[in-house]
């Protein structure tokens, strides 16, 4: 029996367009913003990286997750496109784990280590997936682990540097269009295990 998932916020975005998107979330600021735009998430520019992670006053395990539906135009590659965040540093500090993907025939499934800016692949991948098509990334322990539509993506990943943050989104360099929806974020527990979380889930509509 694999871990036990608990979802503890998640956010459809079916509401007005707010620039840069808004808190709950937290996003970069400038070029790094994301923003809400037609009821999906997505970046305020392209060419850049942009990011936003779910702070909701809640104290989030080290053990997490986030998913979302995740749709990109674009064949570059190597890092480059729409994707996922767990464990980033509060603030603009540049530290989280990011999966970024896209549609090139190879490589289009790229993991990244990110501390204080510093950008390293930790894992690269490749499969064929559909736009709205359901990516997570998930962080238990050192173990990192990449699913699409609920099917694991490659072996897990061992990298220990970065123990603790926040779930969210992200975007990485020159993809021109790129967008996110009905996203989710939980905890991470050992199966057969009741976690100690107490807050309860938080929904945006």
């Amino acid at each position: 029996m694999g871990p036990i998932l608990t979802n503890i916020a998640s956010d459809a975005f079916d509401r007005a367009n707010e620039d840069p998107v808004a808190s709950p979330w937290v996003t970069g600021a400038g070029s790094l913003r994301m923003v809400l735009t037609g009821n999906v998430l997505l970046p305020n520019s392209v060419g850049s990286d942009a990011w936003s992670y779910y702070d909701g006053s809640i104290v989030w395990p080290n053990d997490q997750w986030s998913k979302s539906k995740v749709s990109v135009t674009g064949t570059s590659g190597g890092g480059a496109g729409a994707g996922l965040i767990v464990r980033k540093a509060a603030g603009a500090t540049e530290t989280y784990y990011r999966l970024v993907v896209d549609h090139a025939a190879s490589n289009n499934v790229v993991l990244h280590q990110i501390i204080a800016g510093a950008v390293v692949s930790i894992a690269t991948l490749t499969l064929a997936w559909a736009d709205t098509d359901v990516w997570e990334l998930r962080a238990q322990g050192p173990i990192l682990t990449i699913l699409c539509n609920n099917f694991q993506v490659g072996n897990s990943v061992f990298n220990s540097l970065i123990a603790s943050g926040f779930p969210g989104l992200a975007y990485s360099s020159t993809e021109t269009a790129v967008s996110f929806d009905d996203w989710e974020g939980g905890a991470i527990f050992p199966s057969g295990m009741v976690g100690p979380f107490t807050v309860s889930p938080q929904q945006r509509f």
